[in-house]
């Protein structure tokens, strides 16, 4: 079981990666490749594939990113519902 500090630390430190200049950057580069025009053009692509399972490969990768790029978000709300508890 992590300590109060513990956990306050980690959620410190994923607040301190969402407020840089580079978290802002990776998530502006992922936007652009997995959301919109970026995310179709590569459905469109994989529908244009011999093999049907290309365009749920797409998606299902475009979903994981999201999840990805939300985590540092998430855990921070999830950090402070334990602490405030």
């Amino acid at each position: 079981m992590s300590s109060v500090e513990d956990i306050v630390r980690e959620r410190e430190d994923y607040e301190e990666l969402l407020s840089t200049a580079g978290w802002r950057r990776f998530v502006r580069r992922a936007t652009e490749e997995w959301k919109g025009d970026g995310f179709f053009s590569r459905v469109g692509t994989a529908l244009k594939s011999t093999d049907p399972t290309d365009a749920k490969v797409v998606y299902k990768t475009a979903l994981e990113i999201e999840r990805l790029m939300n985590y540092p978000t998430d855990r921070v709300r999830e950090l402070k519902g334990i602490v405030e508890d």
